[in-house]
């Protein structure tokens, strides 16, 4: 790895790495024309800048931009009167660089700034990680967190005008009017969850709570199966072939334990080889089984497939298994993998689904129905997620209690949180030694 990093920067010249003659440009035109800064402002920020009086110029156009105020050579001066004074840059500067105008190029040398403010950047932080003390792993978490900063949409300021908004919304509306199933996200495949949700939307975040044992991986292989679009599952709770054969039990309708032990007949060897054959095929499924993983590595390779393959939705099994990376306490490095599994969300424009472990408060009440104030061990996941479906069977307890074999169960979904659906209980019926779910 480190020997990578020293071939980068090997490769990298910083007297290449900027273009004081765009800036110049890019400062010029937007003086003469002030519209332009809108599409500046998406895209730069001052420190894309190399030369520092040209930050300080590009931040005081800014400002007097985004106040509503429009300005010229002059009223740019003035605004700069105090800067100049301290003698961080002259009026001949802004005299100089007015004269630096080009239209029909602008887009070119935003771009070429963007570019080598990119590369400077990427100089930096690998100088960094090779003089600066801590582990490799950190190191390695450094260097990954800003390519992907590097690499990200560069629409932090991007302002809509009511007409883009209005588009994208009737656009939406539309999508919903034409489609057979009357929902405008992603269909789970199960019809229950989506009247209740609507479909999973991209950029939100959906999250699937409950005790262990309840159905939550049951529940995530259904969905996983069932989206016709592109989907990431990972895996962090079981191995792969242990969720093949789960896979492989609910489709063929054959007893997971009876698949493990290899105990079948010749038809439901058959059976097998049919429900094999029909999975394989499911080229729109990626399956990730890491020992462990981070959010920052979570985007790394969500971001790789999305690039390869397009993505659409993200499956996670399950969020307590996410190493974390920021000291701090339990709450608060709960809260940054939340909040970084909903941004990574709307970075990549997925639907991101994460199950997720609830508290033991469930097992101290009579009714072992879980609530929203379980997930308070979980960070800030509450506020964070958009949906959050809590999973409960009363034939858990039930065999746990009377000592009594449960071979179908209902399995009671709580949407107790629905952004853009409604709230309420879903019920699925559940068949135990299969771990096949169905609708009534």
């Amino acid at each position: 790895m480190f020997q990578k990093i020293v071939l980068i920067i090997r490769g990298l010249n910083m007297d290449k790495n900027y273009s004081i003659e765009s800036e110049k440009i890019i400062l010029g035109t937007i003086i003469q024309d002030n519209e332009l800064m809108l599409k500046a402002i998406s895209i730069l920020d001052e420190n894309d800048f190399y030369n520092s009086k040209h930050k300080i110029i590009f931040r005081a156009i800014k400002e007097l931009y985004k106040n509503n105020i429009s300005f010229d050579l002059t009223i740019l001066s003035e605004k700069l009167s105090k800067d100049i004074k301290e003698q961080l840059l002259t009026l001949s500067d802004l005299t100089e660089i007015s004269y630096h105008t080009s239209r029909g190029a602008f887009d070119s040398h935003l771009s070429l700034v963007k570019e080598k403010s990119k590369e400077r950047k990427l100089n930096e932080t690998c100088k960094s990680i090779l003089t600066t003390p801590g582990t490799i792993e950190s190191k390695i978490d450094f260097l990954q967190n800003t390519l992907l900063e590097l690499n990200s949409s560069e629409d932090k300021e991007k302002v809509y005008t009511m007409s883009e908004v209005m588009e994208k919304t009737f656009e939406k509306i539309e999508k919903a009017f034409s489609n057979k199933n009357g929902i405008t996200g992603i269909s789970t495949g199960i019809r229950k969850i989506d009247n209740a949700t609507n479909g999973l939307e991209k950029k939100e975040f959906i999250v699937l709570g409950a005790r262990p044992s309840m159905g939550k991986t049951a529940l995530s292989l259904a969905i996983m199966e069932n989206i016709q679009g592109n989907v990431l599952y990972i895996q962090l709770d079981m191995s792969k072939e242990g969720m093949g054969q789960r896979l492989l039990a609910s489709n063929s309708y054959i007893e997971n334990g009876k698949i493990a032990r290899g105990k079948f007949n010749d038809n439901e060897m058959k059976s097998i080889i049919n429900v094999f054959d029909r999975l394989s095929r499911k080229e729109n499924i990626f399956i990730y089984e890491p020992a462990s993983i981070t959010v920052n590595q979570i985007r790394l390779i969500a971001k790789q497939i999305k690039i390869k393959h397009g993505l659409d939705v993200i499956i996670i099994d399950h969020i307590g298994k996410i190493k974390p990376t920021t000291k701090g306490t339990k709450y608060e490095q709960s809260s940054y993998i939340s909040n970084t599994l909903k941004s990574i969300a709307k970075e990549l424009n997925i639907a991101m689904i994460g199950l997720c472990q609830l508290s033991r408060a469930t097992e101290q009440r009579a009714d072992h129905r879980p609530m929203l104030s379980d997930l308070r061990d979980t960070g800030s996941i509450e506020e964070d997620a958009d949906i959050i479906g809590l999973l409960y069977r009363d034939g858990y307890y039930r065999a746990r209690e009377e000592k009594e074999d449960i071979v179908g169960d209902v399995l009671e979904i709580n949407f107790a949180k629905c952004r853009n659906g409604r709230t309420g209980v879903v019920e699925l019926q559940y068949h135990l030694p299969t771990q096949r779910l169905s609708e009534f």
